[in-house]
């Protein structure tokens, strides 16, 4: 093997062949599906992972530091808690808003574009019909 396949310890076993890899995949694959919002039971079942039983015990993050005994009972109880039920009447809204009088003055735009004059142009050409002069001159 050369030293390039990695061995589970005290088994001895190749790691691939352990499958360990293969179910570490999986697993990250369920998580992801399952924090996207697919059920937990058809992710399993489509990932082809079995099943397996929670105890209910908090993560270790989360247990008492002092006593830790407690976090090991698992208990259950059922609880009937009748509530109230909450009744807020509203009276609807009676919002009035006068339409504001906005008087704009009219607008008056003058544009003052002095009279044109005619312009002349005269092109003079030679005998092949290349211009020679162009006469530009404003008629009065």
């Amino acid at each position: 093997e050369g030293g390039d396949a990695y061995r589970v310890p005290l088994a001895n076993v190749d790691l691939a062949a352990a499958g360990l890899t293969e179910l570490d995949r999986k697993t990250m694959m369920a998580q992801r599906l399952i924090n996207a919002g697919f059920e937990p039971a058809s992710v399993l079942k489509a990932l082809d992972i079995d099943p397996i039983a929670h105890t209910g015990v908090a993560p270790v993050l989360l247990q008492q530091v002092t006593e830790p005994a407690p976090t090991y009972d698992v208990n259950q109880r059922d609880v009937n808690v009748t509530m109230p039920e909450v009744v807020v009447n509203v009276p609807p809204a009676n919002v009035s808003v006068a339409a504001p009088v906005i008087n704009v003055p009219e607008t008056v735009v003058r544009v003052n574009v002095p009279e044109s004059k005619p312009t002349v142009r005269t092109v003079e050409r030679d005998a092949d019909g290349r211009i020679l002069t162009i006469t530009e001159r404003v008629e009065e």
